[in-house]
């Protein structure tokens, strides 16, 4: 305990029966947390950078450690693709696509952070993008799910009979 505290400082506070975390300590992960459930939210602004910091304890392996990296995963994500969607809204295509860019990297088969990534690049006028994006996802899906991939025709034919 002597060699720990002299290692952190006054970080750690402890006596015979306690061990604890100096109140005036601050946790990167603690700010971002409270950053990204803000930004889902809706009730912060914080830019794609600020959310896609590392992975938490990454060589932990654990149950525990892999149960809290995939929520402070997903709680990144929801985060990022708010920001997404609030941006296309506030008509700033540049960021909308920055953040779903960043949500797809975090969680690249979650389709909600497609669907926000298509619509962001549609709002910045860049139909090539969102189409290429369609069909990369599409044809991801298909293969992780073991499917065949329909053509262009068909997927076309569907959304138009779906429509009707």
């Amino acid at each position: 305990m002597h060699r720990t505290r002299r290692a952190v400082g006054d970080l750690l506070l402890a006596d015979r029966f306690h061990l604890a975390l100096n109140p005036d300590a601050t946790v990167d992960l603690w700010t971002c947390t409270a950053l990204a459930e803000a930004v889902a939210a809706g009730a912060a602004r914080a830019d794609e950078q600020t959310l896609i910091i590392g992975d938490l304890l990454p060589d932990q392996q654990e149950d525990w450690a892999i149960m809290a990296r995939e929520r402070f995963l997903l709680l990144r994500v929801r985060a990022l693709e708010h920001l997404c969607r609030r941006s296309i809204r506030e008509h700033r295509p540049a960021e909308a696509v920055a953040a779903g860019a960043a949500a797809a990297r975090l969680d690249p088969f979650r389709e909600s952070v497609h669907r926000a990534l298509i619509d962001a690049h549609l709002s910045d006028g860049d139909t090539a993008a969102a189409v290429r994006l369609y069909r990369c996802f599409r044809s991801r899906m298909c293969e992780e799910l073991h499917l065949r991939a329909p053509s262009d025709r068909e997927a076309w034919e569907s959304t138009v009979n779906t429509a009707r």
